[in-house]
This record gives structure tokens, sequence and C-alpha cells, in this order.
């Protein structure tokens, strides 16, 4: 074994429905309560445009809290039914146990803010019209990660990444409920609209649109649709976000020598699929075509297989977390759709800083036969032209 040193309004709801777009990947990081000396900007959901409410319309303030609540509802529900669980998830597939692993690397306030404001911009992304509301929880997802850096600065242990984390959901539901609140005529609401609009996503959001753009309800039949869609698009990104952090922060990455076949007899790709992964299904396989390599008086050549696999707290990544996590087996041969990443994608990304495979490429996908003579077109010859950036959990 070698260690690899890496080091809307109201009456457009139903079109807002059938324009609700497919989760992709997250947005630029929002900024908020941003000043502005004309709000009267192109009219539409998440524009900016105040419309012909004014905001002294106290009943207006009140729609507007009504959806912070139901926000609040879900937001709670999402971390208390999926995102919580999923946390000992990771640790039972890593550990074998619930016990947390012991020297996982530092992870910083930083990562779990991040986490927590992504996976509200994937809600958003699934369900326009809710844009409003949930610009509400990144803000206090913002607000709670420059309180607790004043306190602790920006190191946690892995650890203490359960308690953090927990930390942040009671801080930024409790906040959501502040804002709620109707004493002195809604004085939060008005102060967070003071400049008109809050900006989320690179939309802007006025009070008309808060309130004017129905957050679903869990227990409301009518809005199970989009109820499901805002969670289970918040959950999927979680899930990715979690193992992002922890690999990254926590993972080494080792290697060890597979296989020399002289002669060349199957394709990578065939051998990939029938011997190496069913028999190493949490490891990345790459390989190399060496012409050196002879029998007898005919040089032949040959592939030369090595694979490599990621330890964290001294333990090799499991069988189980390997279903957890990757959808395929080589690249291109999908295995396990509800694997949530390319196997390339892990092994390439979720490092400190750009891995060395030292000219060994991947399989190719599209060849499951034996290229012959060109063997060494068996393997991607563009492997490594591609951009790192240790995934996208910045």
């Amino acid at each position: 074994m070698k260690l690899l040193k890496t080091p809307n309004k109201l009456s457009r709801r139903n079109w807002l429905r059938d324009a609700a777009i497919t989760a992709t990947s997250a947005a630029v990081l929002p900024s908020f309560l941003t000043s502005c000396s004309d709000h009267r900007i192109p009219p539409g959901v998440g524009t900016g445009d105040p419309g012909d409410v004014p905001l002294v319309d106290f009943e207006l303030y009140g729609q507007a809290a009504q959806n912070l609540i139901r926000m609040r509802l879900w937001y709670d529900n999402l971390h208390s039914s999926l995102t919580n669980p999923y946390i000992f998830r990771v640790y039972t597939l890593l550990k074998g146990g619930n016990t947390p692993p012991t020297n996982w690397s530092e992870i910083i306030v930083d990562v779990f803010t991040n986490i927590g404001i992504k996976i509200l911009q994937a809600a958003t992304e699934e369900i326009p019209f809710a844009g409003a509301a949930l610009a509400f929880g990144v803000e206090q997802v913002k607000n709670w990660a420059s309180q607790e850096k004043a306190v602790k600065g920006v190191d946690a242990t892995i650890a203490e990444f359960v308690q953090g984390y927990g930390d942040m959901q009671e801080a930024v539901s409790n906040s959501l409920l502040l804002m709620a609140s109707d004493k002195d005529n809604y004085k939060n609401l008005q102060e967070a609209f003071k400049n008109g609009y809050i900006e989320f996503n690179r939309k802007k959001y006025t009070l008309k649109d808060l309130a004017q753009n129905h957050f679903p309800a869990g227990d409301d039949p009518s809005d199970t649709a989009d109820y499901e869609k805002l969670r289970d698009a918040a959950y999927v990104r979680f899930k990715k976000y979690i193992w992002n952090a922890v690999l990254v922060k926590s993972a080494k990455m080792y290697y060890s020598w597979q296989f020399h076949e002289t002669p060349a007899k199957e394709s990578p790709a065939k051998y990939a699929r029938d011997e190496h992964y069913p028999n190493h299904p949490a490891t990345y396989l790459r390989g190399v075509f060496n012409p050196d390599n002879s029998t007898g008086r005919v040089k032949t050549g040959g592939f030369d297989y090595y694979y490599f696999y990621l330890v964290v707290d001294g333990r090799e990544l499991s069988s189980d977390a390997a279903k957890e996590l990757f959808k395929d087996d080589y690249p291109g041969n999908i295995v396990n759709p509800k694997g949530l990443f390319n196997r390339d994608y892990v092994f390439k990304q979720f490092h400190r800083e750009r891995p060395d495979y030292w000219g060994y490429l991947d399989v190719r996908g599209d060849l499951t036969f034996y290229d012959y003579p060109n063997q060494k077109n068996n393997f991607n010859l563009q492997t490594d032209n591609y951009l790192f950036t240790g995934g996208d959990l910045k």
C-alpha cells in the first residue's frame, strides 16, 4: 500500500409552477439588503418591482409573515427528518458504527455555512416562486456564521460540526419566527424591506413577492408536489455537499498495483466491469498500455493497471459507502442510478490539491472490445484534461 500525497404574483401562481426549473449546480452566493435609489424595475417575481401595493399595507405584511411561518416549518422538517439523520449515516458508512471518527481534519464554519446557503439555493432553483421566502433563510444562515466566527473563530472539528450545524438550524428557525412577528406593526419585516427589496440568487424580491407567492404547506394536499420538490432538491444537494466536505477535509488517497496483462487479451472496459469492480467496488481503476511487455521473443505489449482508494481515519472506504457515492463503475457505465456522483469526479476532485496519477489513464467507456493494434486507445488519452475545483463546495 502506498500513499498518494495529494495534499409572483398570486394570479400567476399556476404559470410559475409550470415554469419550475430543474435543480442544477449551486449559484453564486447572494448578497442581501442591497440599497437602491429606484425600486421601479421591470415587473415580475424576483425582479424587485414592488408593484402598486404600498409598503405600509399591513395586510400584505400579514400574508408575508404567514409565508415565512410555512417556510420555517418546511425548513425544520427538512433538517429533523432528512439532513440531520444523514450526517450520522455518513459516520456509519465511514466508520462501520455510530462513533464519529477521531482524527478528522478541521471542518470550518464556512463549510457548513456554505452548505446551509447552497441547499436553499437548490430549493429555489426547483420552485422559483419560493425564492422570496428562502432568501430570509439564507440571510439568517449568514448572520449566524458571522456571529459564530466572532466567538469561536473559523475552525471546528468534525464532532463539533454536528453541534454547529444544529446550532445554525436552530438560529435560522428562530430568526424566521421573529421575522414573522407582528410586534410593532411587523417591525422586523419593515426593516428587512427598508431598501425596497432583498436579493437572492441574482434576483430581487419585494414584500409583494414574499406576500403573494404562496410558500407550500406540508399539511395541505394541494401543496404536496411543490413541498416535496423543495425538500427533495435541498436534501440531494445536502448529501452531495456533506460528502464533498468530509472527503476533501479528511480523506487520504492510496494506490495499489493491480495487474499486468501480457499479452493484452481483453479490453480494459471489460476487465473493469467483469473482474475489477466486482472485487473492489470502492476503488478507482486506471491503466496504461505498456508496449515493452513481452512474451518470449515476441513483443506484444500489455496493459498495466493500478487502482486508487480513499481512507478516512485509517479505514478504507467501504462497499456500502461506494453504493451511496458512485453511479458508475468505469466512466459512462451507469450501474447505480441512485448514486450521488460519477466515480472519476470523486477521485479527481475531492482533494485539497489536484492529484497526480503519473500517466495512468481512465478506462475508455465506449470500448468494450479490445482495440488491436492500437492498444493505447483502449484508455482515454484526454483523461487529465480537466479543471480541478476541489468539488462544488468551494
